[in-house]
C-alpha cells in the first residue's frame, strides 16, 4: 500500500496561545505555506506545532473537513468556540479550544496541561495548534465500553485506511499494532 503524505507543521516551538494578530499573519500569508499543506490530519502532533489546511472551495463540505482534520489519534473535550477580537483587523475568525482528555478526569472536563485550538473563519484555511505537554496523555479505553479494555483512539479513516505510523488502531475491540491484530481483553 502506499503511505499517505504525513501532515508537515507550518510552525514548531510556538508554545504560546497564539494572538488574533498572529492567526491573521498567518491565514494571510498562506501562500508561502502552500508547499506544507496537508489533506490528512496530523498524527499525534507535538506541543508547540502549527498546521495549516485548505479546505477546499467546497463550503458545504468544510465542516466534514474540519473534523477529518481534528481525528489526530488524541482525545478531546471541547471546552467552547469564540470569535477572536482585534483592534487592528476587521475578520470573523473563529477559535475552537479543546483539552486533552485523560482517563483520571471526569468524563467532558479534560486537563488544561494539553490543548488544541482550532482556527477558521479567512478564506478556506483552517489552522490547528497545539500547545501544552503532550506526555499527559495515555490512551484508554472507551468510557462508555462494559466489555472491551482496548485503548480507544480516533483516527481518520485516510490514517486508519492506510497504517501511517500510528501506534495503535482500534477496529470495534481489536488491537492493531503496527499491522498486526491481537483481540482486545
Amino acid at each position: 500500500m502506499d503511505a499517505m503524505p504525513a501532515a508537515i507543521p507550518i510552525k514548531y516551538n510556538c508554545l504560546e496561545n497564539l494572538t488574533a494578530e498572529e492567526i491573521i499573519e498567518i491565514f494571510s500569508n498562506a501562500v508561502v505555506f502552500q508547499d506544507k499543506f496537508s489533506s490528512v490530519a496530523p498524527v499525534r502532533p507535538t506541543a508547540g506545532q502549527i498546521f495549516l489546511f485548505d479546505l477546499g472551495a467546497d463550503k458545504s463540505q468544510w465542516e466534514t473537513r474540519k473534523k477529518q482534520l481534528r481525528c489526530d489519534e488524541y482525545r478531546w473535550v471541547t471546552k467552547g468556540v469564540y470569535t477572536l477580537k482585534s483592534n487592528n483587523f476587521d475578520f470573523n475568525i473563529k477559535k475552537r479550544s479543546n483539552w486533552i482528555d485523560i482517563e483520571s478526569s471526569e468524563q467532558d472536563k479534560g486537563d488544561p496541561r494539553f490543548r488544541r485550538w482550532e482556527y477558521w473563519g479567512f478564506g478556506s484555511n483552517f489552522c490547528i495548534h497545539y500547545t501544552g505537554d503532550q506526555s499527559i496523555f495515555k490512551p484508554f479505553r472507551h468510557r462508555s465500553s462494559k466489555h472491551c479494555w482496548t485503548p480507544y483512539i480516533r483516527s481518520a479513516p485516510k490514517v486508519g485506511n492506510h497504517g501511517v505510523h500510528s501506534p495503535l488502531k482500534v477496529d470495534g475491540c481489536t488491537a492493531v499494532q503496527n499491522g498486526t491484530k491481537s483481540e482486545g481483553t
